[in-house]
């Protein structure tokens, strides 16, 4: 078994998510409407880009997109 750490810089996520192409080629409409209504936005997105590059190595299907894959916040945070 492998272990990794993925490793995402904000500042470059903070850049992107004004790109509509970028957000909607990674992240689900549900992602998107959570991170938006944070404080520091760039960096939920950025913490939810790291998650889903993790699993999308973890899995190592190359036709899986990052899109199909969806962060999401249990009741308790």
């Amino acid at each position: 078994m492998d272990v990794g750490v993925d490793i995402v810089e904000i500042h470059r996520i903070a850049k992107q998510i004004h790109n509509p192409r970028f957000l909607k080629r990674v992240f689900t409409s549900q992602e998107i409407l959570y991170c938006r209504k944070r404080k520091n936005s760039a960096q939920h997105f950025a913490v939810r880009f790291a998650a889903k590059e993790a699993v999308w190595k973890a899995v190592g299907e190359k036709k899986l997109l990052h899109r199909d894959i969806q962060v999401r916040n249990r009741a308790n945070g």
